[in-house]
């Protein structure tokens, strides 16, 4: 992995957040009614349809990312070096962060290789390593998954790095798209890691109990 791709892209700006406190699937947070407000710059991002491994057809800005605190990743089904231990430390990070997964965070995995993850492969995996309800894996149009990477600064300047697909798995982005926030980390870093990184695109001025360090400091408590 080319550390030159690691923090390329996307700004800052500054609003209020509000996302239902309830951990959810995607179609039971759509038939709530609380669609959460569009950030500033709503219009850089496509809304292309996407599969979930349940068979969801979703809208990648309106269902996954509008208004919404994310953490995103890129991987495929039959990586069998890096992949396992990724998706194994973001299991951590998703243990730790406990009832706000699929309520104040939404875990997003898109298939770098979506030509071949269908969304029964993704549904496999799914179930091979035990993730739990609210973390959704993705897969949709070839072409549509390579500007979604590259609009989501998972790219390498030089065309000879960016055409290697393990060069995408080793990063961790993250993002509050109401806020234009966002950050990005080494997806091997410890779960306390990425949950500060997480902490850092979260509104400013929150009690650190009400917020995810206060998770975090819980689950060292609780260990």
């Amino acid at each position: 992995m080319n550390r030159r791709s690691l923090f390329m892209g996307l700004g800052v700006s500054a609003m209020a957040l509000a996302i239902p406190q309830t951990r959810a699937t995607l179609s039971e947070i759509a038939q709530s009614g609380l669609a959460p407000k569009k950030g500033p710059r709503s219009d850089y991002f496509p809304n292309f349809t996407l599969t979930t491994h349940e068979n969801q057809q979703v809208k990648f800005y309106d269902d996954l990312l509008a208004g919404q605190t994310v953490m995103v990743n890129f991987m495929y089904t039959n990586c069998e070096a890096t992949c396992p231990l990724t998706t194994m430390n973001l299991k951590k990070v998703y243990k730790t962060l406990g009832d706000k997964v699929g309520s104040e965070i939404k875990m997003l995995s898109f298939s770098i290789k979506p030509e071949q993850d269908t969304p029964e492969k993704l549904a496999k995996y799914v179930a091979d390593h035990k993730i739990g309800k609210g973390w959704t894996f993705l897969t949709g149009k070839p072409e549509e998954i390579e500007i979604l990477r590259r609009k989501l600064g998972f790219f390498d300047p030089d065309p000879s790095q960016d055409v290697l697909k393990g060069t995408h798995i080793g990063i961790l982005r993250v993002g509050n798209e109401r806020l234009d926030r966002w950050a990005a980390c080494p997806i091997l870093q410890s779960p306390e890691s990425i949950v500060k990184t997480l902490e850092s695109v979260r509104p400013r001025g929150l009690p650190r109990t009400a917020g995810l360090l206060g998770t975090l400091q819980a689950s060292a408590r609780s260990a």
